[in-house]
């Protein structure tokens, strides 16, 4: 079933029809959870998801020019930025923020300093726009410039390579031109929902989710998340033979996540029945790619959390080594679907490996170590008994 599901959802992204409301993706999540859960509730959560449109931006320096990506949701309300730049680095520190005062802010592409962050912090600080220079010598990283939590962010952020940056700093100018076209669209957009009634005594729930929306593949960011959230709604059906729940399961797949998590800001702020979730588990990127030391991480920061999961009370560092080689983290929350939840006071975890080819034409299911798969299935079952289980949670 995970090859299969995750497989088809992949070749949507290959055909660049793996994104925002795509009919065909949410058809095959529907038939997978039909197939195996006959009794479950699926509905369709609609809602309109703002984004942009734009031209791809020139940027000039001196008498040459290149060609970048403008991300999405930002810029839109200038088409012509002048500025002198200032290279930060991976991540705009306090101490450092005067220095892009009316500047275009620099940054290298970064895991770990988000580019929500690099965004909002140069815009905050004053500057008048932003570039991200990629990881790679000539693969621009895409997606999303600013949350879904605020407004769009009025100054543009822009994507380059790796090579176009060593353009730019060979040249040894201190001022570029960008110039851009942008306009403000707004996407139908669905998430699915799929209600699994297995203690029809209580109207709580235990919500697992995960985004069908993806930048190019896609198969690490975020299908095999969703394959694995079905999956894991097969074995909690499973288990109902032998496990007396005390719950109910609610299984989202969310939409245009990639644009600002805005089918899960809209879910929380418009459906009534958030009130009666005592949890939520996102699953974002939770099967590590080959290449990379760390596997899986879990993050929650919530003190129910913590005591209906005894290995919760061993963090003293933040980081927990356990058994099948998973790594834990407690932490506040990232930029992802987990956000509006965890702003809603809901306990929440979250998973998240590394990934090298996040956002690339690269993300796909040869670049996945699938053996680490039905491991990590395992681990998250066992969280969610443990908190289906748990008196503290009320």
């Amino acid at each position: 079933m995970t090859n299969s599901i995750l497989t088809k959802l992949v070749e949507l992204g290959e055909k660049k029809v793996g994104t925002h409301n795509n009919s065909m993706a949410m058809d095959i999540i529907e038939d997978q959870l039909r197939i195996n859960i006959p009794e479950i509730s699926i509905s369709r959560e609609q809602f309109q998801a703002r984004s942009v449109t734009s031209s791809k931006p020139i940027i000039e320096y001196g008498t040459n020019n290149i060609e970048g990506i403008l991300y999405d949701q930002t810029g839109i309300k200038n088409n012509c930025v002048i500025g002198k730049i200032y290279y930060a680095g991976k991540l705009l520190s306090s101490r450092k923020a005067k220095n892009v005062v009316g500047k275009i802010a620099v940054f290298d592409y970064s895991i770990i300093a988000h580019r929500v962050k690099q965004i909002k912090s140069s815009f905050a600080a004053g500057a008048l726009g932003v570039i991200i220079v990629s990881r790679f010598d000539d693969m621009i990283q895409a997606g999303v410039g600013v949350d879904g939590r605020d407004e769009m962010c009025p100054i543009p952020a822009i994507g380059i390579t790796k090579r176009q940056w060593a353009e730019i700093q060979s040249a040894k100018t201190k001022t570029l031109t960008i110039k851009y076209s942008a306009t403000e669209i707004f996407l139908e957009s669905n998430n699915i929902i799929g209600d699994f009634t297995t203690n029809p005594l209580t109207p709580r729930k235990i919500v697992i989710g995960a985004h069908f929306d993806s930048w190019f593949c896609g198969a690490q960011d975020n299908c095999v998340a969703v394959a694995l959230a079905c999956s894991i709604a097969e074995e909690i059906k499973k288990l109902s033979s032998i496990h007396s729940y005390k719950t109910n399961f609610r299984f989202i797949f969310w939409n245009a996540e990639e644009i600002g998590m805005q089918g899960s800001k809209y879910h929380v702020a418009h459906n009534s029945e958030v009130e009666n979730y005592i949890s939520y588990i996102n699953l974002e990127m939770p099967v590590p790619t080959k290449g990379n030391k760390l596997n899986t991480i879990l993050y929650s920061d919530h003190q129910i959390i913590k005591e209906s999961i005894s290995f919760f009370s061993s963090f003293k560092i933040g980081y927990l080594a356990l058994p099948f080689n998973l790594v834990y983290k407690v932490t506040r929350t990232f930029p992802s679907d987990v956000d509006h939840f965890y702003k809603k006071q809901i306990p929440c975890i979250t998973t998240f490996c590394n990934n090298s080819f996040y956002h690339t034409h690269s993300d796909k299911i040869d670049n996945i170590v699938m053996e680490k798969y039905d491991l990590i299935k395992k681990q998250i079952v066992e969280i969610i008994l443990k908190i289906d289980n748990a008196h503290t949670i009320q």
